[in-house]
C-alpha cells in the first residue's frame, strides 16, 4: 500500500472551506456571487467538480477579488487531478489575502499530489505559521515527514493533529503505518483500530481493515 494512496481521499474533506451562504436565484448582483459560491460548495461536498468549478467561474467573473472562491475552486481542480490548476487557484488566494493559511495548505497539497515535496513542505510550515491549530496541515506534513523516512517528525505532526482534532480519522492510519514500520505493533493496531472506529471513507477502511487483520495475524 503505497503513502500515494494513503494520502488522495484527504482533499475532499479538508481543502474544501464551508463557508455556507444562502442560495437565491441569479439576480448578477454582487451578492450573487455569495449564492454561486455557497453552491459550488455544495457541489464539491457531493463530489461533482464540474459543477462546482461551473459555480465557482461565475462567482469570480462577479467578485474577482474572492479569495475563498479561488481556494475552493483550487481544491476542485486538485480533486480532478488537474494540480496545475490547483496550484494556480491557490497562487492567486494568496495574492489577494497573503496570511490565509488554507491557501497554502491547498497549495501544498497540490505540490505534494504531483510529486514537488520540497514546496509542499514549505507550503506546509507556512500554514502552520500562520494557523497553528490547522490540524489538516500537521497531518500532511506528517506525510511528507513519513515519506522522507523521518518517522519520529512524521509521528509528532500525526500527534499535533490529533490532539487539535480528535475525531479527524487520517492521521490514525497513518500513525498506526509510522507505528508499523517503527515495530511497535500494537500501537499500529490501536490506531488502525480507532481509525476504522471513526472514519466513513470506504476505500481507506478496507486498506485498514487489510493491514489490521496482517499485523494481527502475526
Amino acid at each position: 500500500m503505497g503513502h500515494q494512496k494513503l494520502l488522495q481521499p484527504m482533499i475532499g474533506t479538508v481543502l474544501v472551506l464551508l463557508f455556507f451562504v444562502g442560495c437565491g436565484a441569479p439576480t448578477l448582483s454582487l451578492d450573487d456571487a455569495e449564492a454561486y459560491y455557497a453552491r459550488g460548495v455544495a457541489y464539491s461536498e457531493k463530489d461533482e467538480y464540474d459543477l462546482a468549478i461551473a459555480e465557482f467561474d461565475k462567482a469570480v467573473q462577479l467578485k474577482p477579488d474572492y479569495a475563498e472562491v479561488y481556494l475552493n475552486r483550487g481544491g476542485a481542480y486538485a480533486n480532478k487531478g488537474d494540480y496545475d490548476r490547483a496550484m494556480a487557484d491557490c497562487d492567486k488566494a494568496i495574492q489577494l489575502e497573503p496570511d490565509l493559511a488554507e491557501a497554502y495548505y491547498g497549495r501544498g497539497v497540490a505540490y505534494n499530489l504531483k510529486g514537488e515535496k520540497g514546496k509542499a513542505m514549505a507550503d506546509f510550515d507556512k500554514a502552520i505559521q500562520l494557523k497553528p491549530d490547522l490540524a489538516e496541515a500537521y497531518a500532511w506534513r506528517g506525510h511528507g515527514y513519513l515519506d522522507e523516512g523521518d518517522l519520529d517528525r512524521a509521528m509528532a505532526d500525526f500527534d499535533k493533529a490529533i490532539q487539535l482534532k480528535p475525531d479527524y480519522d487520517k492521521p490514525y492510519f497513518a500513525r498506526g503505518t509510522a507505528y508499523m514500520l517503527k515495530g511497535e505493533t500494537e500501537k499500529a493496531i490501536a490506531d488502525l483500530k480507532k481509525f476504522l472506529e471513526v472514519s466513513n471513507h470506504q476505500l481507506l477502511r478496507q486498506d485498514a481493515e487489510e493491514l489490521l487483520n496482517a499485523l494481527e495475524a502475526r
